[in-house]
């Protein structure tokens, strides 16, 4: 995440008034598509652990013999992840801009302080992060091991943002404030869609399930090896 933090920053505060409107408007959407980066990233390392990490840790079985429903566990995972990811996100952009505003050229403040942007920004940041949050829990029920389940939220992340770049940041769409706030409102539907189908094929059982060991077999110099 500070990646997507201190480039963006380095690259408008190194601009000169004097730049191109071409070259400021092209740093500009770079900086943008940087910030979305933050919460794809936060969402696929703790939400693919949230799940196999507890059962590697042998903290999940306790929690699982409580009187709740898979549900309600899965609620609590989603916003356990979720908040943590926005308040990043969303705290760093506002640091950025906070810095930026004294340094950038006029041009680039006039693109990217404004309420449009800024609720676009808000909005497309609650947007990706409730997406990711939901693959990574569903890669950390199917997958074998949290590296494998990290790995996969990341992967399934992509093709939204590739999507909300080419349509939303290159394309050129500006939010009214309203409606980039109202994107929040709507990944909570898609949540609470993707929640409840994700409990109902929740196989505790299945998760809880020691895991074989892996055969060893030789190696071409004779003694055993691990797979």
């Amino acid at each position: 995440p500070l990646v997507t933090f201190v480039l963006p920053v380095l690259g408008l505060a190194s601009l000169s008034a004097a730049a191109p409107p071409p070259l400021l408007n092209k740093v500009a959407a770079s900086a943008e598509i940087e910030f979305l980066l933050a919460p794809l990233v936060l969402p696929s390392v703790l939400a693919g652990y949230a799940i196999l990490g507890e059962r590697d840790q042998g903290t999940l079985e306790p929690v699982l013999t409580t009187p709740i429903t898979a549900g309600e566990f899965f609620l609590a995972k989603l916003l356990a992840v979720l908040a943590p990811t926005l308040a990043a996100a969303w705290g760093l952009y506002v640091l950025a801009l906070a810095i930026i505003a004294p340094t950038a050229p006029s041009a680039v403040i006039a693109e990217l302080v404004t309420a449009s942007s800024i609720a676009r920004q808000l909005g497309l940041d609650a947007l990706l992060a409730g997406w990711a949050v939901l693959v990574g829990l569903v890669a950390s029920t199917r997958a074998s091991d949290v590296r494998a389940a990290q790995q996969l939220a990341s992967l399934a992340s992509l093709p939204v943002l590739v999507v909300v770049v080419v349509v939303v940041v290159e394309g050129g769409i500006h939010l009214v404030p309203g409606v980039g706030f109202a994107l929040a409102g709507l990944v909570a539907l898609v949540d609470i869609a993707g929640l409840v189908l994700l409990a109902r094929r929740f196989d505790a059982e299945r998760l809880l399930t020691p895991r074989p060991p892996k055969r060893a077999r030789r190696s071409f110099g004779g003694s055993p090896r691990r797979d």
